[in-house]
This record gives structure tokens, C-alpha cells and sequence, in this order.
């Protein structure tokens, strides 16, 4: 009988003991979660970005065709004529055309570039930037002259007939964008698409102010863990191509019952991706947890593409 008591004993204190360490590791794995370290995507973003393009112009045609089509199909209109050095040199040829293309939106996320004008979203068809350089140097344009460019009619097919032209409030990381206050800028819309006439180099896009409604809300996020400020929150619309980026955990300015796409990216202390996507419809006053989950490159890259 003595020996019952000690066999029922021992497998009590077993059971005891496996219960404690069950117990401790769930403790243990909740913990892990809840202290993830989260660290920059910028790798990333940088190895996925569309290159910047560049050809050098030698010899300039007076016919009317465009003197440099970019692989995505923007074609640049424009002579050494429109254009002077710093110091108020004329340009002549030879000099160089730099040219970057974002058509999607998958795009914009990789410059990190958001399509919204003062935190309210816009319409947008494209980013595109493009610098004139001689001699390594950033040529200007001079005082009241323009140049043109036709959008992509493939990736940008003309749809609308009230666009404008808006240009980056900076000439590298354009976080906001402004429509144009001079009387040169313009964009036409016919069947052969969007033809625009710009007053500045750099970055130009062409859209227009989204707003599904009159009144606007802001989405809130929250996360655990350390090194939330490495957290990429990116939300899209259903509707329309635009994008806006949280800063600070917040998304401003979205209209109010619309829905979004909420895509939030980051590195963990184990080098792994983690990312939260989710749709929401944006209520007044609304809020998001970020629920970041271990992923990998190719579902990121998977989810980015289809925004």
C-alpha cells in the first residue's frame, strides 16, 4: 500500500511540475511576443526602389517628338533652351536627363513618398521626378518657361478630366505635396492621356483632392514592444490610388466612412519581417492595435504589390 502512496505521489508531482513549466514557457512566449524589439525597413525599401534613369543628350531634334521615353513609358518633352545653370549660364548640349518613375503604388511605399496634400489624401496617377544636369551640376528652369510630359497611358490611362499639377514640397523624400500657384502648370486630358506642362524640376505629380465626404477623421495605432518608431504604417483606399502615412501612430484626414488598407512593416531583433495588414472603415475617432506578425520578404512584398 506504502508503495501506491508513493507511485500516486510521484505522479502527482510530475503532473505539478509539467503544469509549472507549461505554465512558465506560456508565460515566456508572451512575454517574447510583447517585447519584440523592432528595427528599420529601409533595406528593404532601398533594394525594391525603381532605379533613376539617365540618358545624355548630345544632339537635340527640333521635331516634335519627345527626347527621352522612360522604361515605364513617361515621355519628356523639352530643349537646352528652357533651361540655365545656377550662375545663369545658358545650357547646351552635351548634358543629362534624370528620370524616376512611380506608377503604383507599391512605388510610392518604396521612396516612401505618401500621396496627401497638408495630411488630406489626393488622387494620384503618378510620382515622377526629373533633373536636368550638366557637368554634374542641377541645371533651372528659367523664370516663366515650362516643360512637358506625357504620363504612361498603360499605367496611367486618362480617366479624369480634373487634375492638376502638384509638386513635392522637397526635392528628395517627399512627405507632402502642394498644387501649383503659377499660370504655366497645367495638364490636359484627352485620349492619348495626360499631358502636363511643368514649372519646376524634381518631383511632380498629377492628381487631384480625394474626399469621399465633407468630414474627415483620424485613425490612432497602438503597438507593444520596443523601437515602435521604426513601425512603417501605410494606409490605401479602396476607391482611389492614394496613400497616406501614419506619423506619430496617426493617419490624418482620411474621409469618414471610407475603407482602407492599413500595412504596417517592421524589422524584429531576429532580423525576421513582421507586418500587420487589415481592412478598416475609418469611423470618427478611430483606432487600430497593430497585431505584428512574423512574415517574410516575399509576403510583404506580396501584400505591397497588391494595394
Amino acid at each position: 500500500m506504502r508503495n501506491q502512496y508513493v507511485k500516486i505521489a510521484s505522479l502527482v508531482l510530475i503532473a505539478v511540475s509539467v503544469i509549472a513549466v507549461s505554465c512558465k514557457k506560456d508565460r515566456f512566449d508572451e512575454e517574447k511576443e510583447n517585447s519584440s524589439t523592432y528595427s528599420s525597413m529601409d533595406e528593404f525599401y532601398d533594394a525594391n526602389k525603381q532605379p533613376e534613369q539617365s540618358v545624355t543628350i548630345t544632339y537635340e531634334d527640333t521635331c516634335c517628338g519627345p527626347i527621352f521615353t522612360g522604361t515605364e513609358g513617361t515621355k519628356i518633352y523639352l530643349h537646352s533652351s528652357l533651361f540655365e545653370l545656377p550662375d545663369g549660364t545658358d545650357l547646351t548640349v552635351p548634358y543629362d536627363i534624370k528620370l524616376i518613375e512611380l506608377y503604383p503604388i507599391y512605388d510610392m511605399i518604396y521612396y516612401k513618398q505618401p500621396t496627401i496634400d497638408s495630411d488630406f489624401p489626393i488622387e494620384s496617377t503618378a510620382e515622377i521626378k526629373v533633373r536636368v544636369v550638366k557637368d554634374g551640376v542641377e541645371c533651372i528652369l528659367k523664370s516663366g518657361l515650362g516643360y512637358n510630359m506625357e504620363l504612361s497611358a498603360g499605367k496611367a490611362p486618362a480617366a479624369n478630366n480634373d487634375m492638376s499639377v502638384y509638386y513635392g514640397a522637397t526635392a528628395e523624400d517627399v512627405s507632402d505635396w502642394s498644387t501649383s500657384s503659377d499660370n504655366i502648370s497645367s495638364v490636359v486630358t484627352d485620349s492619348a492621356g495626360y499631358f502636363l506642362t511643368i514649372a519646376k524640376l524634381n518631383w511632380v505629380n498629377c492628381a487631384r483632392p480625394y474626399a469621399e465626404s465633407g468630414v474627415h477623421s483620424s485613425l490612432v495605432f497602438t503597438a507593444t514592444g520596443a523601437g515602435t518608431e521604426f513601425i512603417d504604417i501605410w494606409v490605401s483606399y479602396s476607391s482611389v490610388k492614394s496613400l497616406t502615412r501614419a506619423i506619430d501612430f496617426t493617419a490624418k484626414s482620411i474621409p469618414t466612412a471610407s475603407t482602407v488598407e492599413v500595412v504596417a512593416v517592421a524589422m524584429d531583433q531576429d532580423g525576421n519581417y513582421v507586418m500587420h495588414n487589415s481592412l478598416e472603415v475609418v469611423l470618427a475617432d478611430g483606432s487600430v492595435t497593430l497585431d505584428m506578425q512574423v512574415s517574410t520578404k516575399e509576403a510583404v512584398t506580396a501584400v505591397f504589390e497588391d494595394l
